[in-house]
């Protein structure tokens, strides 16, 4: 009964404060938002680094001359490697055929290579990891039947360094915004409570504990910051919706392309919206617990 009472009062104050409460709301909403951006942004720039790592293969030459037992174990080593995700091997006669469809109009100036074909059969790999680049090709090139390994070593490079620069950079940025918005939220709530600071002495006096005097308070926050939450959640989800449909809808075909690997917000509303309430709320009562911790001390 007096669980109920008091949890009536801290939802009653909501709206008994109203206006202190709109800025919290406000204030909290704006940090939730830019937490949820940066959020986003690292998990999708992750997204589009694995697409990009997809589209740069490995190519493992075979020798012309290699026995049937060679080609076998050369594929089985390929196949047998956990760090490669797929493979296609490609014969001397297909190999042939892309370099004429690469030629387009052109292509009878390779005419009579039918016969005494250059062109060597291969296996087109897709890594799982390019950071286990080096340590894929070292378990590969000592296989006697192979000519030589073409790896895309410098992409790997660049494409680890860039993504070790967006992770430290996102997460410093969260880090920074969460601090943030614990300070912004502790201020804005300390005002409320100093603006009540003698209907807190009046309890103290009468001989209300103190947690019978933090419950409507912290019962208050939580509601802020749920309200905060799902504001932030509606706003992220339409602008997210939004910025999808027009990547999507680009003429540029480089945007479209990047644009498919992002991943969908039905994938990660659950996540979002989870992690909103829990934010809010739990900035929301931990700002109502320190701000009027002074105004107890009677």
């Amino acid at each position: 009964m007096k669980g109920g009472y008091l949890i009536k009062e801290g939802i009653r104050s909501v709206w008994q404060h109203r206006l202190m409460s709109l800025a919290s709301v406000a204030v909290l909403t704006c940090c939730l938002m830019l937490i949820g951006i940066a959020s986003l942004f690292y998990v999708n720039i992750n997204s589009i680094m694995q697409y990009i790592e997809g589209q740069n293969e490995m190519v493992v030459y075979v020798l012309d001359d290699a026995d049937q037992a060679q080609q076998d174990a050369i594929q089985e080593a390929i196949a047998q490697n956990e760090n490669i995700a797929s493979y296609e091997y490609v014969d001397k006669t297909e190999a042939l055929e892309e370099v004429k469809s690469q030629f387009g109009e052109n292509a009878d100036l390779l005419a009579g290579y039918e016969e005494d074909n250059p062109f060597p059969a291969s296996y087109r790999i897709q890594l799982k990891d390019l950071a286990l680049l080096d340590q894929t090709v070292s378990s590969l090139e000592s296989l006697p039947g192979i000519e030589k390994i073409n790896a895309p070593t410098n992409v790997a490079d660049t494409l680890l360094s860039l993504q070790k620069v967006v992770t430290t950079v996102c997460a410093v940025f969260i880090a920074i915004l969460v601090c943030v918005s614990l300070l912004i939220i502790s201020n804005t709530i300390r005002i409320t409570v100093f603006s009540r600071r003698r209907e807190i002495n009046i309890m103290k006096y009468v001989g209300a504990t103190n947690w019978f005097i933090r419950v409507p308070f912290l019962v208050e926050g939580m509601a802020i910051g749920l309200i905060a939450a799902l504001i932030a959640f509606g706003l992220i989800f339409a602008g997210y919706s939004q910025l999808s449909r027009l990547l999507v809808g680009s003429d540029i075909s480089f945007i479209v392309s990047t644009a498919e690997s992002i991943i969908p917000f039905s994938q990660m509303w659950f996540y979002v919206l989870g992690g909103f309430i829990l934010g809010g709320m739990g900035t929301g009562a931990l700002g109502s617990l320190t701000s009027m911790q002074k105004h107890l001390e009677v």
